[in-house]
């Protein structure tokens, strides 16, 4: 994902939808049609697991995380030494063969 072609981004998005419409019908399906009594347990567990990772994952991803993370990376990239400038002239290991 590091390229920057216009096929990824567009991509991300469409599943990023995808997801979310499936798991939005998953959920309409299993508030507004009936259910057998023997699978009442499992629509349970799936709509559990749906709500956990398939809506909160696209949320997360495209929003982002909390401040508290953010700042947690600000100063973790504050604590770290900045990289030793190199000139121009100076050699680097491939120009010594």
């Amino acid at each position: 994902m590091n390229d920057n072609t216009r096929f990824d981004p567009k991509f991300i998005a469409a599943f990023a939808v995808g997801l979310s419409l499936a798991g939005l019908a998953y959920m309409a399906a299993i508030t507004f049609l009936p259910i057998p009594k023997d699978n009442i347990r499992f629509a349970d567990t799936i709509l559990g697991f749906i709500i956990g990772t398939v809506v909160a994952a696209p949320i997360g991803f495209f929003f982002g995380s909390s401040s508290s993370s953010r700042a947690k990376d600000q100063a973790i990239s504050d604590m770290m030494p900045a990289p030793p400038a190199t000139s121009p002239d100076t050699p680097t290991p491939s120009d010594s063969r």
